[in-house]
């Protein structure tokens, strides 16, 4: 029985010196990774928010169009919130994107909520 004691006294110990440092490398990675993630998505959600979607609008825009989260899931408001977030601490204001870069979305939020007055009134 003291042996079994001094066995898990050991391998506490050890996980004890390198768990921080395996927790720290590991938590830049992903800050790291989350930060390219929501850099790559900024001009979409620009895009969006240039047609005046909200947050929770852009969040239903991005399920229908099939972008998908970092982790492959759906999108929700907390999830857009936090990527927005994201791009305005790390001092990457959102982009304001080009016609180019948004004329797709624009047309999909177009079929979604119908034509603009403008455009209905030219027909």
């Amino acid at each position: 029985m003291h042996i079994n004691e001094i066995s898990v006294q050991s391998k506490s110990t050890r996980l004890g010196v390198t768990g921080p440092a395996n927790l720290r490398r590991n938590i830049e990675q992903r800050v790291e990774a989350a930060d390219v993630f929501a850099s790559k998505l900024a001009p979409t959600i620009a895009g969006l928010q240039s047609v005046r979607r909200s947050q929770r609008q852009i969040a239903a825009d991005l399920n229908q169009l099939g972008v998908r989260t970092a982790k492959g899931g759906e999108w929700s408001l907390i999830q857009i919130q936090r990527v927005i977030k994201r791009l305005l601490e790390s001092s990457k204001a959102l982009p304001f994107p080009s016609q180019r870069e948004t004329s797709g979305v624009t047309l999909a939020c177009r079929i979604e909520n119908g034509p603009r007055r403008s455009d209905a009134s030219a027909e």
